[in-house]
């Protein structure tokens, strides 16, 4: 026989052998396949050690009886394939027809020896031969479809690569707990869980730590004896909890309420069978270990829940002296309030999809996730397009978890800055007309801007005012935008400011910009480079305010004010020397106490500009100057009485004890009329309170009550009786003036010779005065009494602790870990 490209041929036979095996063998060895790469997928999945025992061993040998039964069925694979068969499928895929390979292999049958019939079966062989020239073969076809419609076979392959994706770095160990259950620990080993919760930082909890033990010695069913029931663990919710066991063959499960958690493998087998689980606390009443069907260990768990903030209005809003919004607020959490916000919409609002229109202020808090916080805030909101139109106001809690509680709605009329010059009324009442005008509106409005304009006499021919009244009406009639308007009212109120109190809006909007850019970098933890460099921007606008300030006062005739001589009383010095304090409390890490000084700083500032706003004459505050100094002058005289009383007192008993002293003088001391001429000055002055506060201050009475019975004493020479009630007069004096300079203060709101707004808002403790200035005289700082700023002491401590940190980080000799350490350490400065 005869058979082109032999060799090409008995490949192909040796092919199509291995296909039609295929094809008959692969339906039969498909099911024990599928059997066995479940099983490992499972195994992977590490979800056996996770059933109970009895039903692990259940499932196993399920398993195995499906193998055995699809081995059985997948018999008589291995017969061999015949070649008739090999060559009729060649010849199939080949497409050739008359089954020429067949012929190629064929004898003659009969007429051998007949020379024409040989000829005849040679020829038809050579041309089969030439018909199967282009031999090919095709793919296998298991014709798997027809077996399995629903394609189920392809979730074999996916539930193989889940598990393996989920156990590749413990293959073995997963695929060993699979096929041997657990069928308890190892004899007398000592089985331990460690429980490490931690609450969220905003919570302020510590975390907890629980540990069971247990010799597995002591007991053959340890994992079926009931444990002695503890006390309930308290935690609050989204608490999470790193779990630790250590003694066990196979992975236990965490069990917290419903929610289930395996434990996954530490270090292997050689390191002590350690498990560790790590989940999130989000409800439930128990908290266990569980391993097969029984409890290793269990807590009884009291998960807390998160409440809401509640924010309500300490106060109901006010208009302050200089029309600013005045709000006092409270707001409490269980775990710590983040920050307090005040929403503003219309009354007669419109309302859109989104809701209504409403602006949010958002208030500084002296403490950040503080359980209980109170406070007030004054916003100018003057320049609004809402001043003067009903408004309703309610206050925002939120917390660290973004919950949020509010407060009821509040109805109030947004303050309106009142103006007195009458270029700038018109110029407010042409920018009110903005708010809601049409377009056609704007030509009579801009024609408006533009008469005041020809007037420049009228604004003292103030170029800047006329030149922003050109570009406001400029503006109107060019730009048809929207938006444009926004601009137009900003252009307007300037120029009304300007008009009114001169540079003094620019420089304060400059120096309440500069301060809340500070305060909001100390509350984000910005470094310490970018503090200093807003430190610095925010001392050169409290230059250029305070020179501002001093320019206003003139304007208004104030600069003749007699200089007040009062301890309680603040200048321009005590003000730099605040934010000079604030820089070195940022340096030192206490942030807190500096946003304080902050915050104090403002309140001061908002107290003096309040005054310069009511346009109070200048005999009022002359008058105002007066009564500090005299009061502060009579307590003085009052001590220096009080120093000649001791002395004499003093004296007399020295004399007493050398006995020299033989009868008492029959004329009184020049001392009782010192005192009697200082109790008639004390009456006039409190007249004079009298007439300026509408009512005079407790203390002030009964010093002079405590002056005139010292009066009397000294009139009989009763000197050891009258030093008591002298010192009791030198006492009150002082808390008078105290008193009284708060309540002067609050009478005139704050006038330019810095009165402190109210001394009973700032805390006596650290050893400072009640305007915030330490013994000695020393300006440490103003403070609520719930921050911590530090002494003097401190402070220094720290900067030496810092100079020192810096010193050593310098030294390249020191042990790297210890160079690491003071960097780490140096981060915070």
């Amino acid at each position: 026989m005869s058979v082109p490209k032999q060799n090409h041929y008995r490949v192909l036979l040796l092919l199509a052998r291995a296909s039609l095996w295929w094809e008959r063998a692969w339906p039969r060895i498909w099911p024990v396949v599928a059997l066995l790469v479940v099983f490992v997928g499972v195994a992977l999945l590490d979800v056996l050690p996770m059933l109970p025992v009895w039903l692990h061993i259940v499932v196993l040998l399920v398993f195995a009886s499906a193998m055995i039964w699809t081995v059985y069925l997948a018999r008589g694979t291995a017969q061999p394939i015949a070649k008739a068969l090999a060559r009729r499928r060649i010849e199939r895929d080949s497409g050739v027809k008359h089954r020429p390979l067949t012929a190629l292999e064929d004898e003659l049958a009969a007429g051998r020896g007949d020379t024409g019939s040989e000829s005849l079966w040679r020829l038809h062989q050579q041309r089969m031969a030439a018909s199967a020239t282009d031999l090919r073969l095709g793919w296998p076809k298991a014709d798997m479809p027809a077996r399995d419609p629903r394609g189920l076979r392809f979730f074999v392959p996916l539930l193989l690569i889940v598990g393996v994706a989920a156990g590749w770095n413990q293959t073995g160990a997963r695929l060993l707990r699979a096929v041997v259950p657990d069928f308890g620990a190892t004899p007398n080993a000592l089985v331990e869980v460690d429980l490490w919760i931690t609450p969220p930082a905003y919570t302020g909890k510590a975390p907890i730590f629980v540990r069971w033990s247990r010799d597995q010695s002591e007991t053959k069913s340890a994992k079926k004896e009931i444990v002695q029931e503890p006390a309930p663990i308290d935690v609050p919710t989204m608490s999470t909890v790193l779990a630790h066991a250590r003694g066990m063959m196979s992975a236990p499960v965490l069990a917290i309420g419903d929610e289930r958690f395996v434990f996954t493998a530490v270090g292997g087998a050689n390191k002590g069978n350690g498990h560790k689980a790590e989940a999130t606390i989000i409800d439930g009443d128990r908290i266990a270990v569980r391993i097969g069907g029984g409890t290793v260990s269990s807590w009884p768990l009291r998960v807390l829940p998160d409440q809401s903030p509640h924010a309500d209005f300490k106060a109901p809003p006010t208009a302050s002296a200089d029309s600013h919004l005045e709000l006092e607020y409270r707001a409490a959490d269980d775990y710590g309030v983040s920050s307090v916000t005040a929403v503003i919409w219309r009354v007669d609002g419109e309302k859109t999809r989104e809701g209504f229109k409403e602006e949010r202020l958002t208030f500084p808090l002296t403490r950040q996730n503080a359980p209980t916080v109170t406070g007030g805030a004054s916003e100018d909101l003057t320049a609004h397009e809402w001043a003067g139109m009903p408004v309703h106001i309610k206050l925002e809690a939120a917390d660290a978890a973004g919950q949020i509680g509010a407060s009821p709605t509040r109805e109030f009329v947004l303050p309106e800055r009142r103006f007195s010059h009458p270029v700038a009324k018109a110029i407010v009442a042409q920018r009110k007309r903005l708010a809601d005008a049409p377009p056609m509106l704007r030509a009579p409005i801009a024609n408006a801007l533009a008469d005041i304009a020809d007037n420049p006499g009228n604004y003292a021919n103030d170029n800047i005012v006329s030149l922003a009244l050109s570009v406001a009406r400029a503006r109107l009639i060019r730009d048809m935008r929207p938006e444009a308007i926004a601009t137009i009212r900003e252009i307007l109120w300037d120029t009304a400011l300007r008009i009114e109190d001169g540079d003094m809006p620019i420089v304060e909007r400059r120096m309440h910009k500069a301060r809340q850019d500070l305060w909001d970098a100390l509350r984000d933890g910005t470094d310490i480079e970018e503090i200093e460099r807003l430190m610095d921007e925010l001392r050169e606008a409290l230059d250029d305010y305070l020179t501002a300030l001093a320019a206003e006062m003139a304007r208004k005739g104030l600069d003749e004010l007699p200089s007040l001589t009062h301890d309680n009383v603040m200048r321009g010095d005590d003000l730099k020397k605040m934010i000079e304090m604030a820089r070195r409390m940022a340096r030192s890490g206490a942030r807190d106490g500096a946003r304080q000084l902050l915050s104090d700083l403002q309140r001061i500032l908002d107290n003096m500009r309040a005054g310069l706003g009511q346009n109070r004459s200048a005999e009022d505050l002359i008058a105002a100057y007066r009564l500090m100094n005299e009061l502060k002058d009579i307590g003085d005289k009052q001590q220096s009485l009080l120093d000649q009383s001791f002395e004499l007192l003093r004296d007399l008993e020295s004399r007493q004890a050398r006995g020299t002293y033989n009868e008492t003088p029959s004329t009184p001391p020049t001392g009782a009329a010192k005192q009697e001429a200082l109790r008639r000055q004390l009456g006039d002055l409190m007249v004079d309170f009298d007439r300026i506060l509408g009512g005079i201050p407790g203390g002030l009475g009964q010093a002079e009550r405590m002056m005139e019975d010292a009066r009397r004493a000294l009139t009989r020479n009763a000197i050891s009786d009258a030093v008591p009630l002298q010192s009791k007069a030198v006492e009150l004096l002082r808390q008078s003036s105290k008193d009284a300079t708060a309540q002067l203060a609050r009478q005139i709101g704050g006038s330019p010779g810095l009165f402190s707004g109210d001394s009973d808002e700032y805390g006596e403790g650290l050893g400072s005065d009640p305007f915030g200035r330490f013994g000695g005289g020393a300006h440490q700082g103003l403070g609520l009494s719930d921050v911590d700023i530090p002494e003097q002491q401190e402070l220094r401590r720290v900067e030496e602790i810092e100079r020192e940190l810096r010193r050593r980080a310098g030294e390249t000799k020191r042990p790297r870990g210890e160079r690491s350490y003071i960097e780490r350490l140096l981060r915070r400065f």
